[in-house]
């Protein structure tokens, strides 16, 4: 099975609510979405649905909703799972219509718009372009914990470490019944090191507190 590295890092940005600085830190490498990758291409290749499809399908990207405080490169994030569906032979992905997860081709529009014009030799007629039977798509959410400094802390106030945990939703649906043929979640958990103190007392207490503090 051929693997997908992601070449995507997610950055996170602690803050309270209240308006307060921020500080930033890695979370996520891309050997922690390369494995997400793999393991959501394996299930979908294990899946019923994938073992009973018989002729070529037509899939679309649909919305990827992120749901995070934190920007992700959507697009990056829809294509790779797809690439063992697209080498097996079962599934072509189509670029004429998509959700966020894909910018359509605009000369699709712009080479159909010249069909009356008698510049162009070669025009493309009416009702070519392939409708999709099923589409992509995707849910991903996080939360938030402070963890507690420890002994070592010099204020309990002030701590040094935070959880993020993620989840990720991706479905195919079916657009001709509405049915959802296949769906995989995964979670990926991590801690982060913050590094130095929150300058004020106020962006201390929100993040002790566990009250307001979020992912931006």
């Amino acid at each position: 099975m051929k693997r997908v590295i992601f070449t995507l890092c997610v950055f996170l940005s602690i803050y309270c609510l209240n308006g307060a600085d921020f500080l930033s830190q890695e979370i996520l490498d891309s050997k922690d979405l390369e494995s997400l990758a793999q393991r959501a291409q394996e299930d979908m290749l294990d899946s019923v649905f994938f073992k009973d499809i018989s002729t070529p399908q037509v899939i679309a990207l649909s919305d990827f909703a992120n749901l995070t405080h934190f920007e992700l490169d959507i697009q990056t994030l829809a294509r790779s799972p797809l690439v063992s569906l697209r080498d097996s032979g079962k599934f072509s992905l189509t670029g004429a219509i998509s959700g966020n997860a894909l910018n359509a081709d605009p000369l699709l529009d712009g080479i159909r718009a010249q069909r009356n014009k008698a510049e162009f030799q070669d025009i493309i007629p009416k009702g070519a372009l392939l409708a999709p039977t099923y589409s992509l798509s995707a849910r991903i959410s996080d939360s938030l914990a402070p963890l507690d400094s420890g002994a070592d802390s010099k204020n309990a106030q002030n701590p040094q470490k935070v959880r993020t945990n993620l989840s990720f939703i991706f479905s195919i649906t079916n657009l001709k019944t509405g049915l959802i043929e296949w769906d995989y979640i995964a979670h990926i958990s991590k801690e982060a090191q913050i590094e130095g103190y929150y300058k004020s007392q106020n962006e201390r207490a929100c993040l002790a507190g566990g009250n307001g503090a979020s992912v931006k």
